[in-house]
Formats: C-alpha cells, sequence, structure tokens
C-alpha cells in the first residue's frame, strides 16, 4: 500500500488561495472545486482540514458569538443555492462539515477520523468546500460587505494576498 504524501505548508497556503480567490472572483463553483481536485490524494484530512479553517475564520468575520448567535437554520439553502443537497447522507455530510467548521470557531480541534469514519467515500473534502462558501457568503451577508473583501480579508489572516 502506498502512502498518501503529507502536505507541505506551501500545499496549505495553494488550498487556502484557490479556494478564496475562486470564491472571491464569483467563478462557478465547480470549477473552483475541480482546481482542488490536485490536492485529494494527499493524507487526510487534508484538504478539507484546511478548507474548515477558513470556514471558520469567516464565522469569526461574520461576529458568530454565543453573545451574538446566528442560526445555520437553511443555511445551505439560502447561501448555496446553485448545488442542492438531496438525500439523508449528502444532507449528513453537509451538517457534518458545518459542524466540524462550528467546532474550529468555538476553538475546539475538529477530530475528523470521528467525524468522516463512517462514510463510504471520502468526499469531507468536497462538503468543506461547500462549508467555507456558506461561511463566506454568510459573513458578507451580516456584515453587508462585498464576499471579495471578506475573503481577502481571511487571506490576509494567513498572509496572502488575493
Amino acid at each position: 500500500m502506498v502512502k498518501a504524501p503529507t502536505p507541505t505548508e506551501s500545499d496549505r497556503v495553494e488550498v487556502i488561495r484557490v479556494a478564496l480567490a475562486g470564491i472571491a472572483g464569483a467563478d462557478p463553483l465547480d470549477d473552483v472545486f475541480d482546481q482542488l481536485h490536485r490536492f485529494l490524494d494527499f493524507a487526510f484530512p487534508f484538504p478539507a482540514d484546511v478548507l474548515t479553517e477558513v470556514a471558520a475564520d469567516a464565522l469569526t468575520l461574520a461576529g458568530a458569538t454565543r453573545g451574538t448567535p446566528m442560526s445555520l437554520s437553511d443555511a445551505h439553502e439560502r447561501y448555496l443555492p446553485e448545488w442542492t443537497i438531496s438525500g439523508n447522507t449528502a444532507h449528513q455530510k453537509s451538517r457534518v462539515a458545518i459542524d466540524l467548521a462550528v467546532a474550529a470557531h468555538g476553538g475546539i480541534v475538529p477530530d475528523y477520523v470521528a467525524a468522516a469514519s463512517w462514510w463510504r467515500v471520502n468526499d469531507l473534502p468536497f462538503y468543506a468546500f461547500q462549508t467555507a462558501t456558506i461561511m463566506i457568503r454568510i459573513a458578507a451577508d451580516r456584515t453587508a460587505r462585498p464576499i471579495a473583501s471578506i475573503c481577502a480579508e481571511i487571506a490576509a489572516t494567513h498572509r496572502l494576498e488575493l
């Protein structure tokens, strides 16, 4: 059995850059995720962990705190209408990815193995990308700022320029 490669810091930075540049540029999300395909053979949980961090960063910019809570009910339908979820498994996977981002935002180290151990197909990166997109759009909506501005601010926290 061939061991999956371990991502480098430059791989992590490139995932952030590709995701944020695509979302900021309003590129078709299928195209953006296609650009992330080259990272899917790395050791689990990469690149899902990086995309979850981006989603958590967006929650911070959205101002989600215990004092200023926000609802994520129907977030997928409201903030990601171009990708519909159908079927119970897909709904559960989407919820897992959202819960991982919420945990990371709250300072909890996500347990990716426990969260996705029941999945027959490792598509956590796909659902993590969806979650990052949703959270960025929520942050833009809650702060009345353009999506590109939110993406640029998240990029800056990772010492990137889009």
